[in-house]
């Protein structure tokens, strides 16, 4: 939601996705965006982002990326950080109303291009880390869906099902899938099939 005045406002919704509902002819429900755990304002960056989508009839599918490694995460080292997250998420959920949102922690972990990526065991104590310092910090695990954000394509020994957390920790999969077909000048000039 962050439009082209640059900043978290109604004037952005409206031009970037009440523009868009009208321009498909119907809403659309969730609403992709991109968090850093070590955001340095969380009330407006999170709270603000969330409650604006929910009460303008969206909900939100946050990705919380990260410029640490997995091993710092899991470790603690940014604890604090992700404890602001979670205190500005449990606000979020009192508000009442059913409030709730799509949390994946750490998407596309399975790629060598996160700071976090490609470290199996370290991805998934992390994983574990974030949703538990964000019930501790007054956000019960039900009140998110608990989202695996793969990216869709790597090397075999990083498929995305080694990086799954779990069934227990998890309530939702999606992940990034792209398909260039036959587009000239891309990294993946043929058709990718489901498989």
């Amino acid at each position: 939601p962050y439009g082209p005045l640059g900043k978290n406002d109604q004037a952005s919704i409206d031009f970037l996705l009440h523009g868009a509902d009208t321009w498909a002819g119907k809403g659309h429900s969730l609403v992709g965006v991109f968090v850093d755990l070590e955001d340095a304002n969380p009330t407006y960056n999170f709270y603000g982002m969330l409650d604006m989508l929910w009460t303008n009839g969206y909900t939100a599918f946050v990705n919380l990326n990260s410029t640490k490694t997995a091993v710092q995460i899991a470790n603690g080292s940014i604890d604090a950080k992700i404890r602001a997250l979670g205190a500005a998420y449990a606000d979020f959920i009192a508000l009442g109303g059913g409030r709730k949102a799509f949390l994946g922690p750490l998407p596309e972990m399975n790629g060598d291009w996160p700071s976090y990526g490609r470290d199996i065991a370290n991805y998934k104590l992390a994983y574990d880390r974030i949703r538990n310092l964000f019930a501790q910090e007054g956000a019960p695990l039900s009140s998110a869906w608990w989202t695996f954000v793969p990216n869709g394509y790597s090397p075999d020994a990083h498929k995305f099902e080694n990086y799954y957390p779990g069934d227990t920790k998890v309530d939702a999969i999606g992940f990034s899938s792209y398909n260039y077909g036959f587009c000239p000048n891309v990294y993946f000039v043929k058709w990718e099939d489901y498989s």
